[in-house]
């Protein structure tokens, strides 16, 4: 399921959409609120903007106190 919701090949969009349907409906299993593919794919991505910051922050950090 991974390599399908991380392939860029138009070939693997309705399955892609089907991943991702079945992923909010586990979540949404689980939870109080009902959780649309949307919601969790948008939830997916913000993670993975947060988590690529904090690599490059924690980077960028470790760089400039090895130059000191």
């Amino acid at each position: 399921m991974a390599e399908t919701l991380s392939s860029k090949k138009p070939t693997q969009l309705q399955k892609k959409a089907d991943n991702w349907q079945i992923i909010a409906h586990q979540i949404s299993a689980l939870g109080v609120s009902i959780r649309t593919p949307k919601d969790v794919k948008d939830k997916w991505s913000n993670c993975n903007k947060v988590a690529k910051r904090i690599y490059t922050d924690n980077k960028k950090e470790k760089g400039a106190a090895e130059r000191s």
